[in-house]
């Protein structure tokens, strides 16, 4: 669990996207929201990030490698050095 990071003040894509948003340099920022989907965008961002939504937060992966896909990994590495 070193490899991620737990976010608690986000519970929904549109949670995430907002924070993204929030953190970003952009002119007329507030009125970005009348154009755009936030629902939408933050799943898209969180899909390229690699993030997953758990009933805690959203877990972050900090190399962008989700958790299914370290699973999948460490599963086989483990069949590999079984079947050696």
């Amino acid at each position: 669990m070193d490899e991620f990071t737990l976010d608690r003040s986000c519970t929904t894509a549109a949670d995430y996207a907002d924070k993204v948003l929030e953190s970003l340099d952009l002119p007329m920022k507030e009125e970005i929201s009348n154009y755009l989907s936030t629902d939408g965008y933050g799943k898209a961002l969180m899909k390229h990030n690699g993030i997953d939504k758990t009933s805690y937060g959203l877990l972050i992966p900090n190399d962008r490698i989700k958790l299914s896909e370290q699973i999948q990994k460490q599963n086989d590495c483990v069949e590999m050095t079984m079947s050696m």
